[in-house]
């Protein structure tokens, strides 16, 4: 933002911050003692929380019946393709550990690198560890110590700590907020010391200091980061040092974990660990950003419980330990001695109310960027700051239409009706404004204290995309009213409705495929192709699959992760009524803790829906040229149905003629091209059809000749006909009550089973 005010309206001097921020230096200023826990050390205080909880006698039966739940439906250790993707997801993607934390990597890299590197010795050998760990027990004149890793108590009790020490030169690098200080290897040694006269109390702890400039044999800032050659010395040097300094205490490594072994592994911490944690921290984040304390949110979540007529196993129980874990949260992060940012954007709007703010952090001029985004808490703070000064000015920038982080907080009905929500136009104790301006301020004279001004002009997208997406956003009741235009042309949006199996692998699959032959058929180099998930770690085997066979420079990213990009070409797969847009099953585990905005509640609107229609939209407008879509005939989703055909090539593998016979006949006949995947059964085949994927293949009416020639053609990949093949609807097996509808093939004696080499034997 200062860079666009430099750089094009040549405005210096404005201060810009993130809400976040601005909260903190506010929260700060009021209590200088106040200690920041956030990022990984505070994932590390929920981890320690839930590990007390889960280990408390108290809570062993809810957890043990939780831990089986949460097992049978989020862990398949068997699925090789999705253990080995979460590994590579994990090893080949920089500032992530194979543990699944997120280190910070600098303009120079050495102290990520090296947490890496120390994550992983810690997990080859098996080792428990906490990240970013927080120091009850010592202080600094700063504040806390937060210390790298802490490990689990050795035999004796002990506890280690490893600390990585960035060279001189990195420190130097720091911006001005580290405390640079506070690294040093003297500096985190002394902690570990004995001193009547320091605030701390060693006792049964050893700190293991790696000294990154001992590590280094050359100044950090003339080593070649970016060479991963480079990269992978300095890890290998940094887990040779910390190997020599943790077989020095009497800490007892186990054996190293190598290949599958320790694949198996991180899949293990990542599913039963890391991701049960990041479910709890959300919930707690569900009731903070509500303003629910601990007893209210358990009042929520037993009405929800109670008025469900089913819930799936092991919810209650998660619930009843998530808000047990909440309690003890709201100690820890008591918004006076310790908070986050959340906790420090409700100190500051309660400061703002009361006064008790100093006139450095009140501004006569506020302007806010992606407005849509905030949540009624950070709407407060806003609201407070604008109650502050006479004649306040806030302007803000949104679009409503893009608002996709509700499962944040985000409040699109905030934003839509902003002026009412900030009090515009209410002017108690004060002149009414329009009094104020004379002729001679003509512009003014028709103030109200609220103006909304539409900015309707895309410059990404052709018009085509533009006009297909608008058409779609409207079926929204909760928006504004506009009507964004596009640049000038554009080519038809093209839909591929696959005339595949809606069975998850089989979709998954012909989904793949499709995808693949898109992006050789491109007119654009792989580097300028998208690919739009509707979920990553929900859908394990289709992302880990789709990353093995496309070209690594493909941009593969969920709707989410897109906003503020684009791409020449873009493919958005799975718009089907299956495991695609919109995603409509709620997360069990957390829908409990979860309330729709009231409008939504009080109008009867579907707010799931509304928001997976604006996730959508975002998908459609990140392409600047070309964009396909991709469904399941018989299976389209909602959306498909509301691009206007007018805008769109549909490619479906059944004409329109045809699909009116089988609505009438039940049945169409035509000649089937592909080859015969697999034969599951003496009755059911698949067949990998040339228009469309993988589609089932009824043989229940087969006859014998023609079930021995499907023995025979099965996956020898032979390019076999099926002449007259019988094309039906079916209601998708084991799924009562689904509102689509499964293509399947049938096989009977009126087919012919034709191939290059020879008809199928009479």
């Amino acid at each position: 933002m200062e860079t666009e005010l430099r750089e094009t309206f040549d405005i210096t001097g404005v201060e810009a911050s993130t809400i976040n921020s601005y909260s903190k230096s506010v929260a700060e200023d009021q209590y200088p003692d106040l200690e920041f826990i956030v990022g990984e050390a505070k994932t590390t205080e929920i981890a320690a929380i839930w590990r007390a909880i889960k280990n408390d006698e108290e809570y062993r039966e809810p957890f043990e019946s939780f831990i089986k739940a949460w097992k049978d439906s989020q862990y398949d250790p068997n699925d090789y393709d999705v253990v080995k993707g979460v590994y590579e997801g994990f090893t080949e993607k920089s500032g992530v550990t194979v543990g699944g934390e997120e280190v910070q990597m600098d303009g120079i890299p050495e102290e990520g690198l090296a947490h890496e590197a120390i994550a992983r010795f810690l997990m080859e050998h098996q080792v428990e560890y906490d990240y970013q760990v927080h120091l009850e027990w010592a202080h600094s004149a700063s504040g806390g110590y937060v210390l790298d890793f802490r490990l689990a108590d050795s035999a004796d009790g002990e506890t280690i700590y490893i600390e990585y020490c960035t060279s001189d030169t990195t420190r130097q690098e720091r911006p001005p907020y580290r405390n640079t200080n506070s690294e040093r290897p003297e500096t985190v040694r002394r902690i570990f010391e004995s001193n009547e006269n320091l605030d701390t109390d060693p006792g049964d702890k050893t700190g293991v200091v790696i000294d990154g400039e001992e590590v280094l044999d050359e100044p950090s800032d003339t080593i070649e980061w970016n060479d991963p050659a480079t990269r992978e010395r300095f890890k290998s040097a940094v887990t040779e040092t910390l190997r020599k300094e943790v077989v020095a205490t009497s800490f007892d490594l186990g054996a190293q974990l190598t290949g599958e072994e320790f694949m198996d592994y991180v899949y293990d911490h990542k599913v039963l660990a890391r991701d049960i944690v990041d479910n709890l921290a959300e919930f707690i984040s569900q009731a903070r950003v509500r303003e629910w304390d601990p007893e209210q949110a358990s009042t929520e979540v037993r009405k929800y419980i109670q008025a469900s007529d089913e819930i799936d196993d092991g919810v209650e129980e998660f619930c009843e330990l998530c808000l047990a874990a909440y309690t003890e949260f709201t100690g820890v992060f008591d918004n006076r001695t310790k908070t986050d940012f959340h906790g420090s954007i409700v100190l500051t709007r309660d400061l703002l109310q009361a006064g008790k703010v100093d006139d450095q952090f009140l501004y006569q001029y506020i302007f806010i960027d992606e407005m849509q985004d905030l949540n009624q808490v950070q709407f407060g703070v806003v609201k407070a700051l604008a109650e502050q000064l006479n004649d306040m000015r806030i302007f803000g920038v949104g679009d409503d239409w893009q608002s996709i982080f509700g499962f944040q907080g985000a409040r699109p009905d905030l934003f839509i009706n902003y002026g009412q929500v900030l009090g515009a136009g209410s002017y108690e104790g004060l002149p009414d404004p329009v009094s104020i301006f004379t002729d001679d301020n003509p512009m003014l004279a028709d103030y109200e204290g609220f103006v909304d001004t539409r900015l309707e002009d895309n410059f990404r997208c052709p018009d085509t995309v533009v006009a297909a997406s608008n058409a779609v956003i409207r079926n929204n009741e909760i928006r504004t009213d506009k009507n964004p235009t596009g640049l000038a042309g554009g080519d038809p949006i093209n839909v591929h409705h696959l005339g595949c199996d809606t069975n998850e692998y089989r979709r998954n699959i012909s989904m793949k495929s499709k995808i693949e032959e898109l992006i050789h058929a491109s007119t654009y180099p792989p580097e300028d192709i998208q690919i739009l998930l509707r979920q990553q770690d929900g859908d394990p085997e289709f992302y880990y699959g789709l990353k093995k066979e496309v070209p690594d420079t493909v941009d593969i990213r969920t709707a989410h992760d897109s906003k503020g990009s684009e791409a020449e070409h873009v493919i958005i797969p799975k718009v089907s009524k299956v495991g695609g847009y919109p995603s409509m099953k709620p997360d069990p585990w957390l829908e409990p803790i979860k309330r729709p905005p009231e409008v939504y509640q009080e109008k009867n609107i579907p707010y799931q829906l509304e928001e997976e229609r604006r996730l959508f939209y975002v998908a459609l407008t990140r392409a600047e040229s070309r964009l396909d879509v991709l469904t399941v005939q018989g299976a389209e989703s909602v959306f498909v149905e509301e691009l206007p055909d007018r805008l769109c090539d549909h490619l479906q593998p059944l004409t329109e003629d045809e699909l009116a016979e089988i609505d009438t006949e039940k049945e169409c006949r035509k000649d089937i091209s592909g080859s015969i995947d697999a034969k599951f059964t003496d009755n059911f085949a698949v067949v990998n059809w040339d228009d469309g994927g993988l589609v089932g293949l009824n043989m229940y009416d087969a006859s014998e000749d023609q079930s021995k020639y499907i023995d025979e053609l099965e996956g020898n990949g032979t390019v076999v006909t099926l002449q007259n093949c019988g094309i039906e609807f079916r209601d998708p097996l084991n799924e009562e009550g689904a509102d689509y509808e499964q293509l399947q093939l049938q096989l009977d004696p009126d087919v012919t089973i034709q191939t290059q080499s020879r008809p199928q034997e009479s």
